[in-house]
């Protein structure tokens, strides 16, 4: 059928006697390749199974014209997909081949078609350009894709991009020439050749400020209307300068129309108001460091990025500038601007001529949409009424108004897509520099290149690379199918990845004989090894749902090897779960399963005794058997809960799931709907449809299953289901119908669950109660010495992220210190109450005055022999800013580690000016009713250098900033500081920021400031207030009303003291707890306690 030649039959020499029809010449059997004319040709077959297939099939008479080459001269984008590299790379090169000499547009519109959606495991992805008269060498590019959706970015360039024949090329595509022409229509009444102007090589054509900017916007609308035209569509749209007026019209603000005249108007306000003469020229500064050294007559245009702006102003005072710039060896580079400076002052007397233009043309502005975030306006002010609107006062405030793309260009994740829609690609150096190696920047067009329909080409092949799906077909005149014959076969250029073994799927088929069947269960063996995630109160406990897929398999084997269980469908009835049983770490775990085949009573035992019992039955029309045959809720409550969420929660109650039985996927707040990850497991299934049921449940009680009335398995819808399903991400919407006590799910549904109570296990240790509050540091305030104590360390372990904690505590001869009242122990135990803390606590005391053996945890050692590398972070003594106590202190002060804290025992705060003498920061001052303790710290050194970072809830432009503080090559130096302050808002997540970074890399130079007092003065370092708390160099400082300082602290909560009552009321309660659960928490006894009044 496809070259007209009947080819011959093999090895065929006469007819069998019983072939009557070929003998007598009535059918001829054909030995010689013979042609053909076409018509209609029938095909049988016969199967060795008894299947007969009769085919009628009717040749193709399409007949290719001119071997299938274009009429147009557009070269042909062909895009690919496969498994492997090397399968996408032969693909290309069978197409540059079959390619060489003519392009068949016909195989290039199948391959078009077969690639048009993307194709699921494709992890590569490639392109060729074929059919280009203009291209030196083949254009092919190969990249990997990992099938991860990325956020698609339009950019539109403004003044700048222009350049002489900057459309001539792109006229060739249909789109584009159709959109130009739809401006032409515009312009032509008003004198204007847009035809002329974007195709024009007269090098002085944009001399002329209007042919400047309809010139820009003609080429964004064709650019837009053919990006959109292959399917393309953007999640946000950013525009620099006069660009927005490209944003508008891909944001469908304005119309082509709209969009033309804008332009022209703007155009015409320019050449009808008197500007000075002027010079824009892009400088490689950025903002802060350019606006310093401007003159008072220059103005900075445009916010490019933390290394590019754009400055502006009149020429003479530009050119001296420039000059200067580059005598410091800074680059700097005009931009043709037809000597008019836009975006500065100058331009200011434009505005109220182009506001009354443009309100003419657009008389009801539209609302710009999410997408398209502002650059011509400040974020802050994204919420003003004026600056939602893509009205005349938007578009002439973008002209007078900097440019600020570096704020806004912050926005752009760091794995987007940029498509720069100019006629050339300007912003593509400063994306690049600014937006990090993640992002792909692409821009469509490209100044001076030989020919732009290739770049347009490949831009769009390298987006197809970059994950994007253009329908590449719809650049070029349609194909009407059936290709002709002679068409290239695309099957031969297919490639398979080889590189993965496969197993042959092998059933073991088992004939039971007997209604008797005896299984082991082995967390060893890798059938039943899932049952180690099902945790239940900590016990390892058999699947309630595990025990009736065992049932579901001696049904099947009894029913012969020839039906596998799961393609049986069953009803399980009346079925109750007697006892748990536990699953040991190691051996096997022996049960019974006894079916009665005529009435379908089960059981199944351990030892002798009744684990389940219950009915089952195979059913061969489930769908009569169910309560809700096609139950789908009507509420459109969004599955807010994620994995992590629900098993937070039922974890809380007590279900410690692992592994597959955390195949919940999502779910509502009510319980009422989610959907389950299908694993291939029966058990796991019904499981995870049984955890939604608790999951719905509004209590944190641990609630197991004792009895279940039915359960219908409709095997055949359930697999139905799972075809259906995305083979990526299988699951299946699961929901809970409270009223009719009924959870369907796939092709399953169980009814009437009833859900037993059990008591939780004690846990093995108390838990460590505590309340976090703010607390001042020098108020005085009475505290007991454990309090005290506490604070002094969260305050150091604060200031040192560390897990290795090495106290010392000295004891002198003089000190009037008993057993009960030394520290040591203390810190012994509030470091015991800390997670991942390794301690070493030493007690230095004269010898034999206190009792070793008292304190296991603390170790006898003289200061002496500690050496200076054990770094001692928190030291103990008694009254050490006396003057007799001088040498003590100093013995402590050379073995503390660099900006280590001392505790020190004082009978009053009097002597506290004492300990500037010995370079010590007093940091926390309170007193016990007996004593006053005072923590004290050696002096940090002053800092080199202090960058301010102001922190709020409202907008985070300021994450940018520290980010790249944090990230500097310079920034480690312990004399840096870099300080978070946070004022005016007093619900700030300042606090748990700063304790994250400080545990990051480079961390210890983060310090911050919380100001908690609305009458407070302005943060500046020149107010003694702020600079002298942070000489303290703490990382956490929070000012409250009345100039105090101090931070939040975890402090145990006050044990509830017995009291006297005229009545007390005790109730006996009995515990009754089933056999079945018991052995979850054990029983325990409950005594009477008598009340005394």
């Amino acid at each position: 059928m496809e070259t007209g030649i009947i080819p011959p039959n093999l090895h065929y020499t006469r007819p069998q006697e019983s072939s009557k029809a070929i003998i007598d010449g009535k059918l001829k059997v054909v030995t010689e390749p013979t042609p053909w004319n076409g018509g209609y040709a029938g095909i049988s077959s016969f199967g060795f199974g008894g299947v007969n297939c009769h085919l009628i099939l009717k040749h193709n008479p399409k007949n290719k014209i001119k071997n299938g080459a274009p009429s147009d001269n557009l070269p042909r984008l062909v895009t690919v997909s496969g498994r492997t590299e090397e399968s996408v790379k032969v693909f290309l090169d069978d197409i540059e081949k079959h390619s060489a000499l003519n392009v068949d547009i016909e195989y290039i519109n199948l391959i078009h078609s077969v690639y048009s959606e993307n194709i699921l495991d494709h992890l590569y992805r490639g392109f060729t350009i074929v059919g280009s008269e203009n291209s030196e060498c083949t254009i092919k590019e190969i990249e990997n894709y990992l099938e991860t959706p990325r956020p698609i970015w339009f950019v539109f360039s403004g003044i700048g991009s222009q350049w002489p024949g900057m459309g001539a090329d792109l006229m060739k595509f249909p789109v584009f020439a159709e959109a130009i022409k739809k401006c032409d229509a515009v312009l032509q009444p008003r004198g204007v050749d847009i035809i002329n102007i974007v195709t024009s090589k007269d090098k002085t054509i944009f001399d002329n400020i209007l042919h400047l900017f309809v010139g820009i916007a003609a080429v964004q609308i064709g650019l837009v209307d053919l990006i959109k035209s292959i399917g393309i569509v953007p999640n946000n749209i950013i525009g620099h300068s006069t660009g927005e007026l490209g944003c508008a019209y891909a944001d469908e603000c304005f119309t082509a129309e709209q969009t033309i005249l804008s332009a022209y108007l703007k155009g015409l306000a320019f050449i009808e108001t008197e500007v000075i003469y002027g010079l824009m020229a892009v400088v490689s500064l950025g903002y802060n460091d350019v606006k310093d050294i401007c003159p008072s007559d220059i103005d900075v245009a445009c916010h490019n990025s933390s290394d590019s702006s754009i400055i502006s102003g009149p020429a003479d005072s530009m050119k001296e500038l420039l000059a200067q710039l580059q005598a410091k060896q800074i680059f700097v580079k005009e931009v043709p601007c037809s000597n008019i400076p836009y975006h500065s002052r100058y331009v200011a007397p434009v505005g109220s001529k182009l506001l009354s233009y443009l309100k003419k043309i657009i008389p009801e502005p539209k609302p710009r949409s999410s997408k398209w975030v502002s650059t011509s306006v400040p974020r802050n002010k994204w919420s003003i009424a004026s600056a939602k609107l893509s009205s005349a006062e938007y578009h002439t405030n973008n002209l007078l108004s900097p440019v600020l793309f570096e704020e806004t260009a912050r926005m752009i994740p760091k794995n987007a897509v940029t498509i720069e829609i100019a006629p050339h690609g300007i912003l593509q150096e400063i994306l690049r520099q600014s937006l990090g190696s993640e992002v792909t920047n692409i821009a469509l067009t490209q100044s001076g290149y030989r020919d732009n329909v290739e770049v347009l080409l490949q831009a769009i092949g390298k987006l197809y690379n970059a994950g994007l799906q253009p329908n590449i077909a719809s650049l070029y005149p349609s194909v009407e199918y059936p290709v002709s014959r002679g068409t290239p076969m695309i099957s031969p250029s297919i490639r398979w990845n080889h590189s993965d073994d496969w197993f042959t799927v092998s059933y073991k088929t088992q004939t039971l004989y007997t209604s008797e069947r005896i299984i082991a269960l082995s967390l060893e063996n890798e059938e039943t090894e899932y049952i180690s995630g099902h945790v239940i109160d900590g016990k390892n406990l058999i699947p309630a749902t595990a025990y009736l897929i065992l049932v579901w398999q001696t049904m099947g084997m009894l029913e012969g090897s020839e039906n596998m269980y799961s393609e049986l469908s069953v009803v399980f009835e009346d079925i109750s779960f007697i006892r748990a049983t536990h699953m040991p770490k190691n051996g096997d775990l022996e049960l019974r399963v006894m079916v009665q085949k005529d009435s379908g009573r089960f059981e199944v035992t351990e030892n002798d005794t009744a684990v389940v019992t219950g009915i089952i039955r195979i059913v061969t029309n489930p769908v009569q058997e169910k309560i809700l045959p096609e139950f789908v809720p009507e509420d459109d409550e969004e599955e807010v809960m994620n994995t992590k969420d629900i098993y937070k929660e039922l974890k809380l109650r007590g279900y410690q799931y692992s592994g597959a039985f955390r195949s919940l996927k999502s779910a509502t707040k009510s319980g009422r709907k989610g959907h389950i990850g299908w694993m291939g497991n029966w058990a796991m299934f019904l499981d995870n449809m049984l955890q939604i049921l608790i999951l719905e449940l509004d209590t944190r009680k641990l609630f197991v299953p004792t009895k279940i009335r039915k359960i219908v398995i409709d095997t055949k819808l359930h697999q139905q289901e799972i075809r259906n399903l995305n083979p990526k991400d299988r699951q299946i919407a699961v929901y809970v119908n409270k009223y009719l006590d009924t959870i369907v799910s796939g092709g399953v549904e169980i009814c009437n669950v009833k859900a037993m109570g059990i008591p939780r296990r004690l846990p093995a240790g108390d838990p460590v109660l505590e309340e976090y509050k703010f607390v001042a540091h020098r108020d005085g305030a009475q505290v007991s010495l454990k309090e005290a104590i506490s604070l002094s360390i969260q305050i150091a372990l604060e200031y040192y992220q560390t897990i290795h904690v090495n106290t010392i505590e000295l004891i002198h001869d003089s000190d009037n210190i008993t057993e009960t009242k030394l520290a040591s122990p203390i810190i012994t135990e509030i470091l015991g109450d800390l997670p991942l803390i390794q301690a070493k606590v030493y007690l230095s005391a004269p010898f034999n005055r206190f009792n070793d053996n008292l304190f296991p945890n603390v170790t006898a050692k003289d200061i002496n022999n500690v050496s200076k590398e054990e770094n001692i972070l928190f030291a103990v003594g008694v009254e050490l800013l006396s003057i007799n106590k001088k040498h003590q202190l100093n013995q402590i002060l050379l073995k503390l580690k660099n900006d280590g804290f001392i505790l020190t025992r004082e009978k009053s705060s009097k002597k506290i000016s004492t300990a500037s003498k010995y370079n010590l920061d007093v940091i926390l001052e309170k007193n016990t009713g007996e004593e006053t303790l005072i923590l004290l710290k050696k002096k940090a050194q002053l800092c080199r250098k202090t960058d301010i970072i102001y922190i709020n809830n409202d907008e985070f432009t300021w994450l940018e900033k520290l980010n790249s503080l944090m990230n500097a090559e310079d920034r480690i130096d312990d004399k840096m500081r870099i300080i978070l302050v946070s004022e005016g808002d007093l619900e700030n997540g300042l606090l748990g920021f700063v304790n994250c970074l400080r545990k990051e890399p480079g961390g210890e130079v983060i310090r911050s400031i919380l100001i908690q007092d609305t009458e407070a003065p302005k943060f500046s370092l020149q107010n003694p207030l702020y600079s002298e708390q942070l000489q303290l160099d703490l990382p956490i400082n929070v000012l409250r009303p009345g100039k105090i300082w101090g931070s939040y602290r975890h402090l145990l909560l006050s044990s509830l003291q017995p009291k006297l009552v005229r009545h007390a009321y005790v109730t006996q309660m009995v515990i009754t707890i089933p056999l079945t659960y018991a052995g979850l928490s054990g029983l325990r006894r409950c005594g009477l306690h008598h009340a005394f009044h």
